[in-house]
């Protein structure tokens, strides 16, 4: 039998953890934080008695292969899948208002009800997604959102009031660090194919209880050794 040592047990060594073991490999995953889940763990507040997650909150349907990591470790039913993207907001006076839409860029449209956004605001939104749909978005390989979004005369208030909340919370990750080619990887697939893509999937509980957890005992099931708080200092080859 071969034998794996994968570190860090983010999303992507999680994932390398759950496909190798299936293939009959003696797998180790080491990890230097006390809990894995890298980017996406989660904390509990022992004072509050209640999980607080401190990266990805949400998913799409458009995450093919993470929905297909958490059938796969029997997770689907720790997630609520939207029928159709819907989000809600509260304003200052906590009155609510939704965007919803079903379809493609027709039904994207609606994401002008967007009270805090100016006419010339939502006429530059409107461009730039005409233009997103039909990129490649590999020419972007090494181009930030932020200078995406500057480049195609995105203003000042649609960067922080649209912008940054969407790529912050389906990236995890700020403007100024996030991919291009990854958010038109994203917006193509959520927007101008099959609508399910756009489908918002919500933990029932914290990242943690609802993901990172079920992983851990599927691991441990197919004989994965899991080392925590073990710091790689170096590497000999």
């Amino acid at each position: 039998m071969k034998s794996v040592v994968i570190i860090g047990s983010g999303f992507a060594g999680i994932s390398a953890s759950i496909n190798l073991s299936e293939k009959n490999f003696q797998i180790k995953l080491i990890e230097c934080s006390p809990q894995t889940g890298g980017r996406v763990k989660s904390y509990f507040d022992k004072d509050l008695n209640i999980w607080f997650d401190n990266g990805q909150h949400l998913l799409i349907g458009g995450y093919k292969f993470t929905l297909d990591l958490i059938n796969k470790i029997n997770a689907q039913s720790n997630f609520i899948v939207q029928k159709n993207f819907c989000v809600t907001f509260k304003d200052k006076n906590l009155n609510e208002w939704s965007i919803t839409f079903s379809n493609s860029f027709d039904d994207l449209i609606n994401l002008l009800q967007f009270k805090n956004l100016s006419l010339k605001d939502k006429f530059r939104f409107i461009s730039f997604l005409r233009k997103i749909k039909n990129y490649d978005e590999k020419q972007f390989e090494n181009t930030t959102v932020l200078d995406l979004l500057n480049s195609h005369n995105q203003t000042e208030n649609l960067i922080d009031n649209f912008w940054r909340l969407f790529v912050e919370s389906t990236m995890n990750s700020p403007l100024e660090k996030a991919s291009a080619k990854v958010l038109i990887f994203i917006m193509k697939k959520m927007f101008f194919e099959n609508h399910k893509n756009s489908r918002l999937i919500i933990p029932e509980k914290s990242f943690y209880e609802s993901f990172l957890d079920p992983a851990e005992k599927f691991l441990m099931k197919h004989n994965v050794e899991i080392i925590k708080s073990c710091c790689i200092e170096e590497l000999e080859f």
